[in-house]
Formats: structure tokens, C-alpha cells, sequence
């Protein structure tokens, strides 16, 4: 019995070894393979075809780009219309949020963490996705908003002013989504990522033309409960549902002015036509109750708003940077604006902005 107890202990010893040779074969396998594509992709990726003029524009030599930014962005709306040969203006702005985001560019590829202390600690449930793609020769801004927390201002000049207080306007709520897209007709001198997203570097001063394409569709919900009896002495229609969508061609100029070799200073400006759009209200009669202090309201009309040829989409970039050694410094600002309408009968603009400042460094 303990003679069979052995040969089986023994047996045992030998298949455990024997896995774990093969383990450790495995994984030295799996790990020189694994090895062998990093270095493949990394030669891939320091040797992949360009047409860049490198007196202009060149790729860094450090393969690492780190940086650290804080995010800021809003969205504002500005209606003016005519009811019952009364003018009414409304301001409507989404409150401004702010976030801290990282990223990593790997020879550029790169991988971005956004965190919103507001939405961290439950303060606002506004969510927005974004998608940035820059290269030398086009690139795209791909957004999703859903947005909560707006104020807004009612002015009314022939009688007087109005205002709802700040902070939650109610149910009012904002969903949309937009893509901007743009190509660069002088993309072997001029590098858009050079001032965005770092991945490039730009050496010497150049601009170039620009065109680009816009799509836009959003829809902007307001909720008429938040206006009182008091503020209803002096309104009798208001906004409700505003539907807006649009596709719209730009065209403009871009340039990076290197001053010397720490500072870039980027402008762009490509005001665009809308070839299509889609632009509808409803609009609501307010009845207030003075004794109980409360309001309801009744659908009145869907408002189409007029339609011109010059209704216009654009965007326009500005940014900065500092760059010593292996580390850099700086802000920059996009700003997505549309409009349409008659001015004698009604209008509707439209910003969405974005402001970014950062510090980053490349190993």
C-alpha cells in the first residue's frame, strides 16, 4: 500500500513539474510575442508615410505625450420673435460645467479619462460625449449633449424687463448632437494637431484655406412652470419645444503663427451656409392665476421659423501654447455658432462653446 502511495506521489510531482515547464514556456512564448508587436507597431508607427514638409511641421521625437487638462463648456440659446405685435426676447444658457480630463498619446494614439466633480458628487446630471479626431489633412468634433440645468432671462423692451431666477430653470432640458468636420487644403505646412491635440509640431509659421461640413440636431425642451403669476403680468406667449436641424457647409482660413520656437498661436474662423434645415417652436399661452399665485398653460401654434439663404453655421478655434523643453503649457477655445431667421419677424442663435487649458510633458 505505501509502495503505490509513493509511485503515485512521484507521478504527481512529475505531471506538476512538467505543467509548470510547459507554463513558464508558454509564457515565455506569449511574452516575446508580445514583445515583437510592440516593436512592430512601434517601427510601424515611426516609419509611417507622410508628405509633411519637416522645415514646417514634424512629429516629436519622444513617443509619449502626457497632459493634464481642466474642461469647461456651455451652451446658450437667444430667441427673438414677435406675438401679438409684442417683441419678446428670451436668453436661455445651459450653467456652465467643468471637468478634469487626462490623456496619453502613444505616437498619435491616444487615450483620454474625463472626470466631472459635479456630476462626481451628484451635483448636476448633465452628460456629454465627445469625439475628437485631428489630423494634418481633416479631422472631425463629434458631440452628444443631454443637458438639466439652464437659467435664462425674459425681456420684453416695450414694457419692461423679466427675469427668472438663476440656477435649475425646472424641467428644462437640452438634447442634441452635432459632427464638424473639416479638410485642410495646405496640410503638408500646417498642422491642426500641433495646436489641439500635440501629437504634431508645428516649426515655423503657416496657414492654409479650410472647408468643412456641419450637421446639427438638437432640441431644446422649456418649462413654463418656472415662470409665476408676477412674471405672467407682463408675458402672455412663450416658447416651449424648439426643434432645431441643420446641415451646413463652411469654408474659412486657419494659421499657426510661430513668433519663435516656445510660442504657437492658432486662429480659425470658417463661417459656413446651411444648405438644409428644419427650425420649429411651440408655442404656449400662459394664464396666470394671481389669487392662487400659480400658472397653466395652453398650446397655441408650432412656430416655423422663417427660412433664408443666408442662414448662416460656423465655428471658429483660437488657442496658445508654451512649450519649453519636453514639457508645454496652454489654453485654447472652440465655439460652434448658428443662426437663422428675420430679423422683422424672428430669430434664433445659437452657441455651443468649449474652453480647455492644459499642461503636458512627452517622455
Amino acid at each position: 500500500m505505501k509502495k503505490s502511495i509513493y509511485i503515485l506521489l512521484a507521478v504527481t510531482f512529475l505531471i506538476i513539474s512538467e505543467t509548470n515547464h510547459c507554463c513558464a514556456q508558454v509564457l515565455k512564448i506569449t511574452k516575446e510575442h508580445l514583445e515583437g508587436a510592440a516593436n512592430l507597431l512601434d517601427f510601424a508607427l515611426r516609419h509611417r508615410k507622410n508628405n509633411m514638409d519637416t522645415m514646417y511641421v514634424q512629429r516629436p521625437n519622444e513617443a509619449w505625450t502626457m497632459k493634464v487638462n481642466y474642461n469647461q463648456k456651455s451652451t446658450y440659446f437667444k430667441t427673438s420673435e414677435m406675438a401679438q405685435d409684442i417683441p419678446y426676447h428670451y436668453f436661455i444658457e445651459n450653467t456652465p460645467n467643468s471637468s478634469i480630463s487626462a490623456s496619453v498619446n502613444y505616437r498619435g494614439i491616444a487615450l483620454s479619462l474625463s472626470i466631472s466633480p459635479k456630476k462626481l458628487f451628484g451635483k448636476s446630471t448633465d452628460t456629454e460625449f465627445n469625439f475628437n479626431y485631428y489630423n494634418n489633412k481633416f479631422g472631425a468634433d463629434i458631440t452628444y449633449s443631454n443637458m438639466n440645468h439652464f437659467h435664462s432671462t425674459i425681456k420684453i423692451p416695450s414694457i419692461s424687463t423679466a427675469k427668472i431666477e438663476s440656477g435649475p430653470l425646472g424641467e428644462t432640458h437640452f438634447k442634441g448632437y452635432s459632427v464638424n468636420a473639416y479638410y485642410v487644403f495646405n496640410n503638408k505646412k500646417f498642422s491642426y494637431p500641433a495646436a489641439f491635440s500635440h501629437s504634431w509640431i508645428q516649426k515655423k509659421s503657416s496657414g492654409s484655406f479650410i472647408a468643412g461640413m456641419a450637421l446639427y440636431s438638437a432640441t431644446l425642451d422649456f418649462d413654463l412652470g418656472v415662470i409665476n403669476a408676477k412674471v405672467e403680468d407682463y408675458i402672455e406667449y412663450s416658447p416651449k419645444k424648439t426643434e432645431a436641424n441643420y446641415v451646413a457647409v463652411n469654408f474659412g482660413y486657419a494659421y499657426n503663427f510661430i513668433p519663435n520656437k516656445h510660442w504657437l498661436v492658432h486662429v480659425s474662423v470658417a463661417p459656413g451656409l446651411m444648405l438644409w434645415k428644419d427650425y420649429s417652436t411651440d408655442v404656449y399661452k400662459l394664464n396666470s392665476s394671481p389669487t392662487s399665485n400659480t400658472s397653466d398653460y395652453t398650446f397655441s401654434h408650432t412656430h416655423t421659423w422663417p427660412k433664408r439663404f443666408f442662414d448662416i453655421a460656423g465655428i471658429a478655434r483660437i488657442g496658445i501654447t508654451y512649450s519649453w523643453k519636453k514639457y508645454f503649457i496652454g489654453a485654447n477655445y472652440v465655439a460652434q455658432l448658428d443662426y437663422i431667421g428675420d430679423s422683422d419677424i424672428a430669430t434664433i442663435l445659437n452657441n455651443h462653446w468649449k474652453f480647455r487649458s492644459y499642461f503636458g510633458f512627452r517622455l
